[in-house]
C-alpha cells in the first residue's frame, strides 16, 4: 500500500489511498486556553484548511468515474465515516475528562487530600468510558486498547499541572 502527501499546513496530515485525516484531532489536542482563545474566525480557517485538504486530494486523482454520484459515493462516504469516527473518540474522551475535572473539584471541596488513585479509580473510569462509547455507537472493546490509556494521561497531566499551578 503506497500514500500520497498532500499539500497541507504541518498542523494537518491527510494521506490516501486510507484518508487519515487528523484535523479534529488538532483541535482536540489544543489546551483548553488555547479553545477559549479561538474565534469564529479562527475556526472558519481550520474548517477551510480541511476543505482545501479534500480538493487538493481530488486534485491528484487518476481518473474519475463518469457518473458524479458514484463518484462522489466512493470519495466522500470514506472521509465521512473515518471523520464521524474522530468526532465520536474525541466526544467520548472528552466527556469523560470533564466527568474527572468534576470529580477533582468535588474532592477539593471534601478537605481530605486525594491521591491520583483516588480520584482515578480504573473501574470507574471503564464504566465511564463503555457507557459514553455505547452513546455515540463505539465499539467499546476497539476504543479501549487506546482510549483508556489516553483518558488516563490526559487526567494525569491536569494532576500534575494542578499540582504544579499550586506550588507556585
Amino acid at each position: 500500500m503506497s500514500f500520497v502527501n498532500i499539500r497541507l499546513p504541518r498542523k494537518f496530515q491527510l494521506e490516501t489511498p486510507s484518508i487519515r485525516i487528523h484535523c479534529s484531532y488538532v483541535y482536540f489536542k489544543m489546551s483548553e486556553h488555547k479553545k477559549k482563545r479561538m474565534t469564529d474566525k479562527h475556526i472558519q480557517m481550520y474548517e477551510d484548511d480541511v476543505v482545501k485538504s479534500f480538493e487538493y486530494h481530488l486534485r491528484d486523482l487518476g481518473n474519475m468515474d463518469n457518473d458524479f454520484k458514484t463518484f462522489w459515493g466512493t470519495k466522500w462516504c470514506s472521509i465521512t465515516k473515518k471523520c464521524l469516527n474522530v468526532a465520536k473518540n474525541a466526544f467520548v474522551l472528552r466527556k469523560a475528562f470533564e466527568m474527572f475535572r468534576a470529580k477533582y473539584v468535588s474532592h477539593q471541596f471534601s478537605e481530605k487530600k486525594s491521591s491520583f488513585s483516588d480520584l482515578f479509580v480504573v473501574t470507574d473510569e471503564i464504566s465511564i468510558l463503555t457507557n459514553l462509547c455505547k452513546h455515540v455507537g463505539l465499539n467499546t472493546d476497539e476504543f479501549m486498547v487506546l482510549g483508556l490509556n489516553l483518558h488516563r494521561r490526559q487526567c494525569v497531566t491536569f494532576l500534575l499541572n494542578k499540582c504544579t499551578n499550586m506550588v507556585q
